[in-house]
């Protein structure tokens, strides 16, 4: 039975829809052709029919709207000038792409005239972001940058405030790149929660690191690791500088294998090559142990070195014998 009474809707419509049209159809003899012309009477060039709420065939060129000569469907419009041109109201216009029988989707959102935002799982009224699932991502794309946003954990229906997960700011004096902040730098990363770390991973046989340089000197600084040795690299103007032998903990300065804690080079005859440099200052109040300490009035100098004597921590200075 139900069937039956379903079919009978549908013939019933068909029905309705052909006599609507053809209380509305009128022929008209083109001279010029010698032809007879269909044409459908109240309505104007680019109509779309459509039958409306009183079961009626209707138009309503403002909202829905096709331009013949052009190929162009305007939603909203009745001036299109794409093939498929939305237009919205006040807030913006939308446009939802959604599976059947689920609340969420993805949205294509168009608030102002800069602006273009792609929403999936969160829907925008005109005034605040509304999450249709539990989770939700979109990027807005606005006057020169793009944010990434994404959230977990919400409440379908209920309003919330996306959060920021990455952003890239772009004009003509600057390039900046956020993730989880605004950027006020060319890089700018935060944590919101906990440590913030950047990892730069590579296989087994390679190096991960770091270059710093300008347009003069590409890649003058850096900071390198070998996978192959564990060994850590500072580099200035390309040269290693400092050398850091990871498996035997040993810094090497301008040393590339260093074979001490602590590894300096052989000084030269020329001015600013010594290995180690102290500089004049004050003796600690208290003398802590192992401490190398210099002074020096301009007329003459000490050097100190902190002891244990007898159980009795002393600072002892280092006399040199003419």
């Amino acid at each position: 039975m139900k069937n039956r009474t379903i079919i009978f809707v549908l013939i019933l419509s068909f029905l309705m829809l052909g006599a609507s049209y053809h209380m509305m159809r009128r022929e008209t003899y083109d001279t010029n052709n010698n032809s007879v012309v269909d044409s459908v009477q109240g309505t104007t060039s680019g109509s779309i029919p459509f039958i409306n709420s009183s079961l009626v065939l209707a138009e309503d060129n403002s909202n829905l709207f096709y331009d013949a000569i052009n190929m162009l469907v305007g939603i909203g419009t009745k001036t299109p000038t794409h093939a498929l041109n939305v237009v919205g109201d006040a807030t913006g216009a939308q446009l939802r792409i959604n599976r059947t029988s689920y609340a969420g989707g993805m949205y294509f959102i168009a608030s102002q005239p800069d602006t273009g935002v792609c929403s999936v799982g969160s829907e925008w009224d005109g005034s605040n972001w509304v999450a249709r699932a539990t989770e939700a991502i979109n990027f807005e794309m606005k006057d020169g940058w793009i944010k990434f946003r994404g959230d977990t954990g919400l409440t379908v229906g209920n309003v919330f405030t996306p959060t920021l997960l990455a952003q890239i700011t772009k004009n003509l004096t600057n390039c900046r790149i956020g993730i989880g902040v605004e950027p006020a730098y060319t890089f700018h990363a935060k944590a919101n929660t906990g440590n913030a770390f950047m990892v730069l991973e590579t296989d087994a046989s390679a190096i991960a690191g770091l270059a710093l340089g300008d347009a003069a000197r590409a890649y003058g600084g850096q900071v390198q690791y070998t996978n192959a040795d564990d060994f850590m690299r500072l580099k200035a103007d390309n040269t290693e500088i400092i050398t850091i032998d990871g498996p035997n903990e040993r810094v090497g300065i301008s040393t590339v294998a260093p074979t001490a804690k602590l590894h300096l080079p052989a000084g030269t005859a020329a001015a600013g090559t010594a290995p180690l440099k102290l500089t004049a200052g004050v003796v600690n109040t208290t003398p802590e142990l192992g401490t190398v300490e210099f002074t020096d009035n301009g007329t003459t100098g000490h050097l100190y070195i902190t002891l244990n004597v007898g159980g009795v921590v002393t600072r002892k200075e280092i006399s040199l014998v003419p």
